[in-house]
């Protein structure tokens, strides 16, 4: 199990420990954007395919998709590339792309260890005692 800032997951292979990481990093910085500062499709399909969650015409796809959602979240507008607002809202779904029949790294199981109500999920990890 990895953790990071109270977010916690399970790596589903040791190879894809490293990128399941990287999930959590700042990917706006990194990814390389046009003239007017936004990432355009090829540009967000091309980063992610380098990063190495999935590869192949499916993940292709997948990408593609994704980066569609987050076009749409800008109706009525017409827009064909992503500015940080939508890109950092889509950015963790590259890594929630199905390997073998289950997500290559999976969501992460938020632990709040100071709330007095931690709810079902947090209750199971934290225990009665807590942490």
């Amino acid at each position: 199990m990895e953790c990071k800032d109270g977010d916690c997951w399970e790596v589903k292979d040791d190879d894809l420990e490293p990128i399941c990481a990287s999930k959590h990093q700042d990917h706006w910085a990194a990814v390389g954007k046009n003239d007017d500062g936004r990432v355009d499709q090829q540009s967000f399909v091309s980063y992610f395919m380098s990063i190495g969650v999935g590869n192949g015409e499916d993940y292709s796809n997948y990408l593609n998709q994704v980066f569609q959602v987050g076009t749409a979240m800008m109706l009525p507008l017409t827009k064909t590339d992503l500015g940080e607002h939508c890109f950092t809202s889509l950015m963790k779904l590259p890594f929630e792309f199905y390997v073998d029949g289950a997500a290559a790294c999976p969501d992460p199981i938020r632990v709040d260890e100071d709330s007095e109500n931690p709810g079902v999920v947090g209750a199971m990890f934290l225990g009665p005692d807590g942490l």
